[in-house]
């Protein structure tokens, strides 16, 4: 989350290579792809978003798999 509302894209990169959870929220109720654009970080909030609609995806597909 600190990586993105700084804008730290190459560490935002790193994060989500390694599958951090992308639907945490602070105590505001905001999480990081919210803060991302708030602070004008669009490139960064661009990967978040579809780093979290790929997760999504994936785990649609198991629940699917199972049934």
């Amino acid at each position: 989350m600190l990586a993105c509302m700084r804008g730290h894209e190459e560490i935002v990169k790193l994060l989500l290579s390694v599958d951090v959870p992308t639907d945490v929220v602070d105590t505001s109720g905001r999480d990081s792809i919210t803060w991302a654009d708030e602070r004008g970080h669009t490139r960064v909030a661009i990967l978040v978003r579809a780093a979290a609609h790929a997760r999504r995806d994936w785990r649609m597909a198991q629940l699917q798999e199972r049934s």
